[in-house]
């Protein structure tokens, strides 16, 4: 597993009109804040309880603790969708000034971003 973060092509990100950008990966809590960090642009999140209740997890027997960890433990859940022009982009290491501006849109000081981020630098 790798020990850093490595962002490519988030200038394909369009700045306006709407768009769609889905973390899969198990640690979403970092996901969010990558996608927050590389979007130059507004971004909603949604998560995983309104997600369960749109999926109807319930009817076949899938639930979200208080802490949002999915029952039963082997459980997945997700939209999966796909157009002939999307490409998937790397995610890596946070830069500098992607650490400023994420710190100014946030506003939180540089070193409680840095800490926040420690692992990303």
């Amino acid at each position: 597993m790798p020990n850093a973060i490595e962002i490519t092509d988030a200038d394909k990100i369009p700045q306006i009109g709407p768009v769609l950008l889905c973390a899969n990966h198990p640690n979403s809590l970092m996901d969010a804040t990558i996608i927050g960090i590389t979007a130059k642009r507004p971004v909603s999140f949604l998560a995983k309880a309104p997600l369960f209740d749109v999926l109807g997890a319930a009817q076949i027997g899938m639930e979200v603790t208080e802490n949002y960890a999915m029952l039963p433990a082997a459980s997945v859940a997700g939209f999966y969708l796909a157009h002939p022009d999307s490409r998937y982009f790397a995610v890596g290491k946070i830069a500098e000034d992607q650490l400023v501006d994420y710190a100014s849109r946030s506003g939180i000081d540089r070193e409680t971003a840095r800490r926040r981020l420690a692992q990303n630098l």
